[in-house]
């Protein structure tokens, strides 16, 4: 029998950034349009994706929204700033088409952002306090009246939100941003291989944190020879990854950009997974891909309380430190991670049965 064909239209999901994981994650959430403004370099050529997937332009999606008969159109969360002006643009629109048709089209957003609601906007720019408290007040008011419901991935985004002060959503809900617990059927790797295996997988950018790793690496060498680690990811400082690698070939590897699809082979490799970010203007860690990926496969984690999930990672047995005395700190949670990494089993098992951002999707758009 041919499996029912799944109706996109009724649901609008508009990305600024299209990875290859929301990919992954489609099939599990309910059908919608993807629209996108940027692809991202893990995802396939674009006539691989869906005929569902559709890049945009501001314009182009403005023109969408009035064409659509969508009853829901899900935005980019407004504290993006650098997307802030496009995101109001949608909204508006999105109003004026739900006022024109009559229809009742429903305009929701997906909160992580955790960053104070100024330093998300304005970061390190000289714009005085004043203004800057008087401008969050304002963008509070007017998405009030633009907003319909509002899914927080983290309770630290849902505080970053009421700290506005003026924004009203008229439907609210946190869902923690977690992956859900794999089945039996996917968990064939039930036991640690405890052979101190370390992982990185990231930008390699200050904001990161693969600076403070590579200093507390070489501390960690010292005590315990048999440590090694494994770096993933690309950036700016992607050179000194790899001469600070050669300088010890024998305890440390460094990969490059990895296909997203083959991560999960180096996931399952290691025992411990390193995300010691740190605060960088507007940036702010939100949840992580690595650190959700990471968990799934039954990792411990040692994080910077600067994650959405630092709370969840602190109540459930990982590393959760602060950036006061990383240097000092960070070394020591290593070694402890590798010597007593958690049973991946309890890892698992402290995950929910489905999926955080699936079950955001279906309380948003349903």
């Amino acid at each position: 029998m041919t499996a029912p064909t799944r109706d996109h239209s009724k649901s609008i999901r508009i990305h600024v950034h299209l990875r290859g994981a929301d990919v992954a994650l489609m099939p599990s959430m309910g059908p919608a349009e993807i629209w996108y403004f940027i692809a991202h370099s893990d995802l396939p050529p674009e006539n691989e994706l869906p005929t569902w997937c559709v890049r945009v332009t501001p314009l182009s999606a403005v023109r969408r929204i009035f064409a659509t008969r969508a009853h829901t159109i899900e935005i980019p969360e407004p504290l993006w700033a650098r997307f802030l002006p496009t995101g109001l643009t949608l909204m508006v629109a999105a109003r004026i088409a739900r006022l024109t048709s009559g229809r009742p089209v429903r305009t929701v957003f997906y909160a992580l952002e955790n960053n104070e609601p100024d330093r998300a906007l304005f970061g390190d720019s000289p714009v005085p306090a004043p203004l800057r408290r008087t401008f969050v007040r304002i963008l509070g008011l007017v998405e009030s009246f633009l907003v319909d419901r509002v899914a927080f991935g983290t309770p630290a985004a849902q505080r970053t939100y009421e700290s506005m002060g003026t924004l009203q959503i008229k439907e609210s809900l946190v869902i923690t941003e977690l992956p859900a617990r794999p089945t039996a059927a996917q968990d064939d790797q039930p036991g640690n291989h405890n052979n101190g295996q370390a992982l990185f997988v990231g930008g390699l950018e200050r904001r990161k944190g693969v600076g403070p790793l590579m200093q507390a690496w070489a501390d960690v060498e010292r005590i315990r020879s048999d440590a090694r680690i494994t770096i993933i990811g690309s950036g700016p400082l992607a050179n000194e990854v790899a001469r600070w690698v050669d300088a010890k070939p024998s305890t440390r590897r460094y990969l490059g950009q990895v296909p997203h699809a083959e991560l999960a082979d180096h996931y399952r490799s290691a025992d411990v997974l390193i995300a010691p970010s740190v605060r960088d203007g507007r940036w702010r860690e939100q949840v992580g891909l690595q650190l959700r990926e990471s968990l799934r496969q039954g990792l411990t984690l040692v994080v910077t309380d600067e994650t959405g999930l630092a709370d969840w990672l602190a109540q459930n047995g990982h590393h959760v430190l602060s950036l006061e005395n990383l240097t000092v700190s960070l070394p020591k949670a290593i070694l402890s991670a590798l010597a007593n990494p958690i049973p991946r089993a309890t890892v698992r098992s402290s995950l929910p049965r489905e999926d955080g951002r699936v079950a955001a999707d279906k309380w948003l758009h349903g």
